[in-house]
């Protein structure tokens, strides 16, 4: 990898972006034109990076990333975030995938910078993902959110704690409603609060917790 991954500091940026794509329901390579002249602005260097990227992917997953009606486009996109964290944090055998399951070591997790609270959700989102009861793409999608660069963390300190926040209430939410059979649909809303929150205050992330606190809470009170 470390041959055309050539530029480490752009990797954070580039791996956020690629999520947002992910989340917003894109779809590779497709979306990067679109991404970078509508809701995603991404630089040249960016592109570059991924388009590398997508060269150097098995050939299983360059059949998929063409065929929008398949499903493997979720796995697709999370071989690359991971390549790409692995590369950032020169992880050599920490995450590992395996019949769609993701094996996060306890070291791994702290090389990519989870806390204690965030390595709880995880292993809650792990466990209900081996139970069939957490969609793979919704999955993905709260990991990434939990997985964010921890440098960008620490370089942003008014982010660091508005991504606490938002560990918390995912780790509320979770441990209070992932054991009921009615709550798919509301876990997809979650998911779509977030976008929508996303979309509303940019790469930083909620200006506005108690907002989005009270939008979920008041979702969830609609499931008594």
């Amino acid at each position: 990898m470390a041959s055309f991954l050539t530029d480490v500091s752009i990797l954070p940026n580039a791996c956020i972006k690629l999520t947002a794509m992910k989340i917003f329901g894109r779809h590779m390579p497709q979306a990067v034109p679109y991404c970078q002249s509508h809701l995603i602005q991404f630089v040249d260097a960016e592109i570059d990076l991924i388009i590398s990227l997508l060269k150097h992917l098995p050939a299983d997953f360059q059949t998929c990333m063409y065929d929008m009606r398949r499903e493997d486009h979720v796995t697709l996109y999370s071989l690359i975030i991971l390549r790409l964290c692995q590369q950032s944090h020169n992880l050599s055998n920490g995450i590992q995938l395996a019949d769609g399951v993701y094996v996060f070591t306890e070291q791994a997790m702290s090389d990519l910078g989870l806390n204690v609270t965030s390595r709880k959700v995880i292993r809650i989102l792990i466990a209900s993902l081996r139970r069939s009861r957490l969609h793979r793409s919704e999955f993905l999608c709260l990991f990434y959110l939990l997985a964010l660069d921890k440098r960008l963390a620490e370089n942003r300190h008014e982010f660091d704690v508005r991504y606490l926040c938002l560990l918390r209430l995912l780790q509320t939410y979770l441990e209070r409603h992932i054991r009921e059979r009615s709550v798919r649909e509301e876990r997809i809303k979650l998911i779509l609060t977030i976008k929508e929150t996303v979309e509303l205050f940019g790469w930083y992330f909620f200006d506005n917790v108690v907002r989005l606190r009270k939008r979920i809470d008041s979702r969830l009170r609609t499931f008594g």
